[in-house]
């Protein structure tokens, strides 16, 4: 599969914006330019900040069995609206993930992800659906997260983190503008048991 490296190609950011622009046409224009512009350019290939980084260890060829504690489904707050994030278990080597962003009981987007090993070694990959289905990215495009490091409850790409604490997950995503300024996102989510309330 082909991945996308960062930062993204010009070409690439553009038909992206345009697709994110048509899946958010019902959202305000405001909702727009804080959700939808910081979207086009996760950036991939960047160091964790200054604050982030500690002397871990990093597993160098990690097994997908290190992953399996994000494993579940996950509910919470990120992005202006409720996501959720869905694991499966480990097997034949992969995990496989969806998410989705709700905003006012519409979805804004979709994501299909995979970790595990590919052609340039191991990574977490990504590819996004506009509510119609719609792929942002091209046939064979994905935005690629190269692994960096793995241990307990906790797992680290460039420009994505994992953070688990017993029934909450972190996530962070590395974010960039069209000023070129970056910042670190969160997602703050729990483990979502369904319930006869919130079936």
């Amino acid at each position: 599969m082909k991945s996308l490296k960062h930062p993204l190609s010009t070409l690439v950011a553009t038909s992206t914006m345009v697709a994110v622009l048509r899946t958010l046409k019902r959202f305000t224009f405001l909702r727009v330019v804080l959700l939808a512009v910081p979207l086009l350019f996760v950036l991939g290939t960047s160091t964790l900040p200054q604050e982030d980084s500690d002397a871990r260890p990093a597993v160098a060829n990690p097994k997908i069995e290190d992953f399996a504690w994000l494993a579940g489904e996950w509910r919470g707050e990120g992005f202006g609206g409720t996501c959720e994030e869905i694991w499966s278990h480990p097997l034949a080597g992969t995990m496989v993930g969806t998410f989705r962003l709700v905003q006012n009981a519409e979805v804004v987007f979709y994501e299909i992800m995979v970790i595990g090993p590919d052609d340039e070694g191991f990574a977490l990959k990504v590819k996004h659906f506009s509510r119609e289905f719609v792929s942002w990215e091209d046939k064979e495009g994905a935005v690629r997260f190269a692994y960096q490091s793995v241990k307990k409850d906790d797992a680290r790409f460039s420009g994505l983190t994992l953070a688990r604490d017993n029934d909450k997950l972190e996530i962070k995503v590395r974010m960039g503008g069209r000023d070129g300024a970056t910042r670190w996102e969160p997602i703050q989510l729990q483990r979502y048991r369904p319930t006869k309330s919130n079936k």
